[in-house]
């Protein structure tokens, strides 16, 4: 994809990855509106549009696309990136948590994309949503995302069939990454796994985006590890088993 001259939505672009990628696109010729709720993070740059805005609700999304539609005329990139984490040992019944986690990491980007597809049926465009590897693998203490991640995984890659030809759906698959997404998410940052800096995850993300790739793999050596991982089960196993070590001593058997 050529990016000069594009009119790009970011969601979650305040922080973390979304924030980096945003950074790395102001050296091209481009109009970013940028979504989130701590505007003070951004840049100051005319390029960049601030929404402040929360994207976990229908009207949170149609004011994104009418905000788009007024400063930059239209979208030709949108990357539904807003998410969050939560962990927890289930089992104390929270129907809001539940219904807050599903909203924003789920609901959201399927009802952007069903939005982008109305408003632009004859445009070339983009989408792009932000996965996890936790979308293909479960992780004990992490039952909800993990929920989440499958469903953006296996149901936006069931509508890259679907779409026109004229239309790029790329999925992205981050590891841990060091942003506040753990302190948020009610840990620390999980070092039993591949962990990689948010620059250094926004630079392949970029490359993804040039390249046209339908799946960005931030850290290149996740998909051999999760080959290995499928190969030999047990080693998975003894990882999970770790893991849910660590989640019983922390929240208590």
């Amino acid at each position: 994809m050529e990016i000069n001259g594009k009119r790009i939505v970011i969601t979650g672009a305040t922080s973390g990855i979304g924030l980096e990628v945003l950074k790395l696109l102001l050296k091209y010729d481009v109009h970013i509106l940028a979504v989130g709720r701590n505007m003070e993070n951004l840049p100051q740059n005319d390029k960049v549009f601030p929404l402040r805005c929360d994207v976990a609700s229908k009207e949170g999304v149609e004011s994104v696309f009418a905000e788009a539609q007024e400063k930059l005329g239209g979208v030709d990139l949108f990357w539904a990136n807003a998410g969050y984490g939560c962990y927890q040992k289930f089992g104390e019944p929270d129907w809001q948590k539940m219904e807050s986690i599903f909203y924003t990491n789920v609901f959201s980007p399927f009802y952007s994309l069903e939005k982008l597809l109305t408003l632009y049926p004859d445009q070339n465009i983009r989408f792009m949503v932000t996965d996890s590897i936790a979308g293909q693998m479960e992780v004990p203490g992490y039952a909800l995302y993990v929920a989440t991640k499958f469903a953006i995984n296996g149901g936006m890659k069931s509508i890259q069939y679907e779409v026109p030809r004229k239309v790029k759906l790329s999925i992205i698959y981050p590891v841990a990454t060091r942003t506040r997404f753990f302190e948020r998410a009610g840990t620390t940052i999980d070092r039993s796994g591949p962990i990689q800096s948010s620059e250094a995850c926004a630079r392949v993300i970029l490359r993804g985006i040039k390249k046209d790739r339908k799946k960005i793999y931030p850290y290149r050596l996740w998909p051999f590890a999760y080959f290995i991982l499928m190969l030999f089960p047990f080693v998975k196993r003894i990882i999970l088993k770790i893991l849910n070590k660590e989640l019983q001593h922390m929240w208590g058997k």
